[in-house]
């Protein structure tokens, strides 16, 4: 492989991360009543990435590489929104034509709405490691990289949101303790 096509994979790489951390803010601006508004299922999942990973996968060194920043990207947001402090209201997430549950006893919609929301982060989370490290491939180098820009791309995004990264951490070394 030519180095050129590994150097627009590492840019497209990037990219395709910051597009991950971005995306699942995107019900923020374009709401759709009763199924997209904030922390919605459908943009707070892996879904975008998956989505990419059966069309394109890992057939070339870039599509490899965006298949990797997607996952990556989504997985870091989605473990920074996790924090138990933040929990209820519009912290939970919403699914399309369920909302937060709200249709049941105020009784049990809150403790449903945050177990089926802490449910719904954890297999995200994982599946999304999952696929990210299935992604890199059997190349060491690819594979030290990915390891290597969980690490980066954890604490780059700290520092830019301005919040803690220790739970998000913890959350991400477990995922990929589990998957190792």
């Amino acid at each position: 492989m030519k180095l050129h096509k590994y150097s627009a994979a590492l840019i497209l790489f990037v990219l395709a991360v910051i597009f991950g951390l971005w995306f699942p803010n995107l019900d923020l601006r374009f709401s759709v009543p009763g199924i997209i508004i904030h922390r919605s299922a459908l943009t707070h999942s892996i879904l975008l990435p998956l989505v990419w990973y059966q069309l394109a996968g890992k057939k070339k060194p870039v599509t490899r590489f965006i298949t990797m920043g997607l996952f990556l990207g989504v997985v870091v947001h989605l473990t920074f929104d996790i924090y138990p402090a933040l929990f209820g209201g519009g912290a939970l997430i919403y699914f399309p034509w369920l909302g937060r549950f709200d249709f049941m006893p105020v009784e049990v919609a809150g403790i449903t709405a945050l177990v089926v929301s802490s449910l719904w982060f954890a297999g995200n989370i994982y599946w999304g490691i999952n696929y990210y490290l299935k992604s890199t491939g059997s190349k060491t180098w690819i594979n030290l990289l990915a390891y290597l820009s969980v690490v980066i791309v954890l604490f780059g995004y700290a520092y830019y949101c301005g919040r803690g990264w220790l739970v998000p951490a913890v959350v991400l070394g477990a995922g990929l303790l589990i998957n190792f």
